[in-house]
């Protein structure tokens, strides 16, 4: 190659040298940037020129190139004009000589050093639908057992004898003797030992049958008789089978257990009852023997645990009373069980045994023991609390309480009194049981009464259930000034409950100001303002003004608008206590003079309310809720929630994806739900400050419409699971129908909740029966288990009262159903009834098949919309709170 070869026409290069100090940094700098190329590298040689070396090499010009090109040679680089160098070197030519550098050994530029971010701007790219979340672990509230007072109390294990005889009525393991020798041998002879035993029976089965069937008069055959026999045995395997093993939560089948108690009636009847009497006559004497002697630990050891007052009605079996393996409390008493045929003497007798023991126990300081006397074989577990109470084991008996799910109230105080604290209010909180345990508490201490009042402000305050807080703290004073706050976020969201809160306000800090107002509410006489001037009014009433003069000022101007709307359309009782407290405190002259209230009847409505929504909206509409305040909520799926006016007008807009509402009953909260593949995500936002935070994701089948702003109640694998809101990880602190095969359709409102499922049959595999559940809230008081008649279990829905809603009512579909109302359409008209099928108003959606419309009933609101982004509200009253079309 000759030397011009390289300086111009086409070269394929693998570097070039930039000659900085001819172009310039800058200059340079830009023809590096413009030819760099990912895996290239920049070093400066000594001239102070710098190689940009590639990691590929290029076909180029050399005229045009940016620097002088430099070619590989046998793993050197060579510049034009130079000769071949060794492997890593690099040679190039500098006036007029010939120079060469290790390449490693140059100095290394960074040319992201000359990059300057700062004046740049950073746009971040995000994709448009939200990647599924990933599902948080789920807390479970830790479950308290019932104690082991077998344990507590110290005694001893049974003796041998009792546990051979226990085996040999379980078929347990508990005598079998400890040496592999004895073990492997009886172990051999069990089959042919039971092949013995079974034959044995069969003919005395067969036998007893037959002398029963000559005393009767028939005459059946050998045959006859054998096939009887192998009827009953299999009746009775199966009963057993039920009986015993007992599928938790399944509905059992009684008819297998009545067999099994008829034949024992039966055999009583029979040649056998002296063998039968004979055992149990032997056992009783042994027991009482050891009860009158005082020998408590063969006693309680042997001893049986009586069913209750109304044993001997039961069903009977001829089984030796069992005796426990251990003296555990079952976490529910058994009331299922059979009886023994013993007679009411029998049971009186050893009633006054056990009776008598628990006392000695008690008076001789043995109180584990006394206790379990009491609470397992008495089955009194109210009265061993009591004593464990008695003699301060408070940790114990709030385990035995809450074990044998006792009261809630009584279990929130015994945990409180024992010091954790903490798992009574997670029961309070979960059964509602706040009010009651401070109660039960005040009773013994009032300190610990005031602290649990307390706690049961912070949990609303937590909620952001405002008027909650304000009646917790009431009637403590000292808790009064935490809660002047929740007072003005309830009135800051207004409706309702803004006079309501108002008046505590009024009553507690009697400004001027507030007086002023007050008295200009109740002054007033336009219709729209009679609710709020009866919520004001209602409350004022079963309160004390702070002031004197102010409160006789108020109480006289709250009579006059009491007697001037016609009694505030108040049931009969409320009228009568509010007359009287506002009359007890208003001025003396004007009670006098003003009448009586008298309630108004009211107007009948002389044709049915019917709404027509207008044009469809931009938006589509996926849940809507209209608040007590007159403001709408609209969750719009992925174009975000709104919370707008009456006619429409946006108040605030969160870019958080929902498909679905939760809305607290008290309005201040609301949880936004975004439902994905499988897995529901959820927000909580806080209508007062208007914040909005990620709070989990949940995989459930179904997220009821409503809350008490601290559970949220949701449809599961495992039946209906309820979770802690407040919680910063979600928790588990109630389940109920954890044995359904399926929940098909649940309701709630504040006060009740009703699930409908397809329930197993015990002893039936594949059999089920269709009931609704009926639970008083916040206490989860079972109410009623009914069995529902139905050809179809699918589109079967209940209100939360407890109605069942067949798929067609009333001629027309069943749409919706919330709390307890539902809609049928027809066409594109929704009727909106009331628990008992009475229509409430109808709305008409033009232009949409009807099967697309949503409700929600909300703060005596009942709300329709459609997936066209139209809503229309009615309230009781029947007068339309909103009319609207989402629009962005």
């Amino acid at each position: 190659m000759s030397a011009q070869d390289g300086f111009r026409g086409r070269v394929c290069a693998a570097g070039f040298i930039v000659d900085v100090p001819l172009i310039g940094e800058p200059e340079a700098r830009r023809r590096v940037i413009e030819h760099w190329q990912d895996g290239a590298e920049l070093r400066v040689l000594p001239d102070a020129r710098w190689l940009l070396r590639l990691p590929e090499h290029v076909d180029v010009r050399a005229e045009l190139a940016p620097g002088l090109p430099v070619r590989a040679v046998a793993g050197s680089l060579v510049s034009p004009g130079a000769d071949g160098s060794q492997p890593g070197e690099i040679t190039w030519m500098h006036a007029g000589d010939t120079r060469t550098e290790q390449i490693e050994a140059l100095p290394v530029l960074r040319p992201a050093d000359w990059l300057d971010s700062t004046g740049l701007r950073i746009t971040e790219l995000k994709s448009i639908q939200a990647p599924e979340r990933s599902v948080s672990p789920v807390e479970q509230l830790d479950k308290v057992e019932a104690p082991d007072l077998r344990a507590a109390a110290k005694i001893g294990r049974s003796s041998s004898r009792a546990e051979r005889a226990m085996a040999q009525l379980h078929g347990s393991r508990a005598g079998e003797p400890t040496g592999r020798v004895w073990h492997s041998l009886l172990a051999g002879l069990l089959p042919f030992v039971g092949m013995i035993g079974t034959a044995a029976l069969a003919v005395a089965v067969i036998a007893l049958i037959a002398v029963m069937l000559r005393g009767s008069g028939l005459h059946i055959g050998p045959l006859g008789v054998v096939g009887i026999t192998m009827i009953l045995y299999r009746l009775l395997r199966r009963g057993r089978a039920d009986t015993i093993t007992g599928r938790a939560g399944g509905y059992r089948d009684p008819r297998w257990q009545r067999v099994r108690s008829a034949l024992a009636r039966l055999t009583l009847r029979t040649p056998a009852v002296p063998l039968v009497e004979r055992r149990h006559q032997r056992y009783l004497r042994e027991l009482a023997r050891a009860f009158e002697q005082r020998r408590w630990d063969d006693a309680l050891r042997e001893a049986i645990a009586l069913g209750g007052a109304d044993a001997e009605s039961r069903l009977l079996t001829m089984r030796l009373p069992e005796r426990r393996g251990e003296l555990r409390p079952s976490p529910t008493a058994g009331s299922g069980a059979a009886a023994l045929p013993y007679g009411p003497t029998i049971y009186q007798h050893l009633h006054g045994l056990y009776r008598t023991a628990a006392k000695e126990l008690e008076s001789g300081g043995r109180v584990e023991e006394a206790a379990f006397v009491l609470a397992d074989l008495l089955n009194a577990p109210g009265e061993a609390v009591d004593l464990l109470e008695r003699h301060k084991r408070w940790r114990m008996a709030a385990e035995l309480a809450e074990g044998r799910e006792l009261s809630p109230d009584l279990v929130v105080r015994l945990w409180w009194q024992a010091g954790n604290r903490d798992r009574a209010i997670d029961i309070a909180r979960s059964r509602g049981a706040f009010a009651t345990g401070i109660l039960h508490l005040a009773r013994v201490d009032a300190d610990a009464a005031r602290d649990l009042r307390r706690a049961w402000v912070h949990d609303r305050q937590a909620a952001a259930d405002h008027v909650g807080a304000v009646e917790a703290a009431w009637p403590e004073e000292t808790l009064r000034p935490l809660v002047v706050a929740d007072i003005q976020a309830g009135i800051a969201l207004g409706g309702p409950d803004a006079a309501y809160l108002f008046a505590y306000l009024t009553a507690f800090r009697p400004s001027e100001a507030a007086c002023r107002t007050a008295r200009a509410l109740l002054g007033g006489s336009d219709a729209d303002g009679l609710v709020a001037r009866a919520r004001f009014g209602t409350a004022f009433a079963q309160l004390q003004c702070a002031d004197p003069a102010a409160d006789r000022a108020i109480a006289t101007a709250g009579l006059r608008a009491l007697v001037r709307d016609g009694g505030w359309a108040l049931d009969g009782s409320t009228l009568d206590r509010v007359t009287k407290a506002l009359s007890g405190r208003a001025d003396p002259l004007a009670a006098a003079d003003l009448p009586r209230p008298v309630r108004r009847r009211p107007r009948p409505q002389e044709e049915l309310l019917s709404v027509t929504a207008g044009p469809p909206g931009t938006v589509a509409v996926f849940d809507a809720a209209v608040l007590g305040g007159g403001a709408v909520l609209v969750a719009c799926g992925d174009a975000g929630t709104f919370l707008l006016t009456r006619d429409g007008r946006v108040r605030a807009r969160w870019g958080i994806p929902a498909h679905q509402l939760v809305v607290a009953d008290h309005g201040g909260t609301a949880l936004l739900v975004t439902h994905r593949e499988s897995v529901s995500d959820v927000h909580r936002l806080d209508l007062v400050t208007r914040r909005a935070r990620h709070w989990t994701s949940l995989r459930v089948h179904k997220i009821l419409s409503s809350y008490d702003g601290g559970l949220l109640i949701a449809l599961g694998e495992e039946g209906i699971v309820v979770f802690d809101v407040l919680a910063v990880h979600p928790r588990v602190v109630w389940r109920e129908m954890t044995d359904a095969s399926t929940i098909l359709s649940a309701n709630r409102t504040p006060s009740s909740i009703t699930a409908l499922g397809l329930i197993p049959v015990a002893g039936r595999p594949g059999s089920h029966l269709l009931q609704a559940w009926r639970w008083d809230l916040p206490t989860w008081t079972l109410r009623g288990r009914t069995s529902v008649e139905s050809d179809q279990s699918v589109g079967v829905q209940v209100l939360a009262s407890g109605g069942v809603l067949s798929p067609h009512l009333h001629g027309d579909p069943v749409v919706s159903t919330d709390g307890d109302v539902y809609s049928t359409v027809s066409a594109s008209i929704a009727s909106v009834r009331g628990p008992a099928g009475d229509v409430m108003f109808r709305a008409v959606f033009p232009e949409t098949d009807g099967q697309a419309l949503g409700l929600r009933s909300h703060a005596g609101i009942t709300t329709v919309f459609d997936h066209r982004g139209r809503v229309v509200a009615v309230d009781t009253c029947g007068d339309v709170q909103a009319n609207l079309r989402v629009r962005t």
